[in-house]
């Protein structure tokens, strides 16, 4: 199997039409000061070439990591947040990471299943400010 080279910035992977996810990403370009991740839609071109098809399926937040390593959920998250120069991002990504795994894994499968009902959906992808495109991928 030919797979693609690792990004050179790591990337966050979120469903593009779901308000929690873009309430998310806002939340995460306001921790990311130094502006070290990247941002792209799973219904986009570029979670097509990189992110396996079993990840985009769960619908979650996904993380590609500059060594290749794809995480998704919690762990993406937590992942995110521990890489943060903000202490408050730091501590909570560590806080998460203190869960055992099924507990917060368990929790975020509950809160993505139900995203739609309790937040709504868009009718189309987040589209970035002028500000912010540079950090967007297709």
């Amino acid at each position: 199997m030919n797979l693609p080279p690792p990004p050179a910035s790591p990337i966050v992977f979120f469903d593009g039409v779901c308000n929690l996810c873009d309430a998310f990403v806002r939340f995460a370009l306001a921790q990311d000061t130094f502006g070290v991740f990247r941002f792209a839609p799973l219904q986009g071109d570029t979670a097509r070439r990189l992110v396996p098809e079993h990840a985009v399926s769960l619908g979650a937040v996904v993380l590609l990591n500059t060594d290749g390593r794809v995480v998704v959920g919690a762990e993406a998250v937590a992942m995110f947040l521990c890489q943060q120069p903000r202490w408050t991002a730091r501590l909570a990504g560590h806080l998460l990471n203190a869960l055992p795994r099924f507990i917060a894994n368990s929790a975020y499968a509950f809160v993505a299943k139900r995203r739609y009902t309790v937040f709504g959906r868009k009718s189309a992808c987040r589209v970035p400010k002028e500000n912010e495109r540079a950090r967007f991928l297709p």
